[in-house]
């Protein structure tokens, strides 16, 4: 076995052109597969996530800031937001941030922020994740 790769080995020593084709069209093409796969341009689609946001606090507020860079979000109320999940379809899941959440977050308390999910849209809910 080691017979045959040094024989292999020689034989594309030899053609450094062969030699260049076969190291620089593996990267290229996985350039071009990744490039597609994860492009960041604006004609992607984004994701529409409703928010209950029943704190009205700055962490509240911070979190739909940094959300909205990355989706579409639409605050409303938590009836609302249900429709547009199970009934609608509109959006894959909602979040509902509870009340006193930014001032047990300041106080170095937990939390529990609801995260309602449709379960037909199982890819969009691991988005939103």
């Amino acid at each position: 076995m080691i017979a045959v790769f040094w024989k292999d080995l020689r034989l594309n020593l030899r053609d450094p052109w062969a030699l260049g084709f076969a190291l620089l069209v593996p990267i290229f093409v996985i350039t071009v597969i990744a490039g597609a796969l994860f492009s960041s341009g604006d004609d992607t689609p984004r994701i529409t996530i409703p928010i209950v946001d029943e704190d009205r606090g700055p962490v509240a507020g911070a979190f739909r800031k940094l959300l909205a860079e990355h989706a579409i979000v639409e605050v409303m109320d938590r009836t609302r937001a249900e429709a547009m999940v199970a009934v609608e379809n509109r959006a894959p899941a909602a979040l509902v941030f509870p009340p006193g959440l930014s001032r047990r977050y300041l106080q170095g308390r937990p939390s529990v922020v609801e995260l309602l999910t449709d379960p037909a849209e199982a890819e969009g809910v691991q988005a939103v994740k």
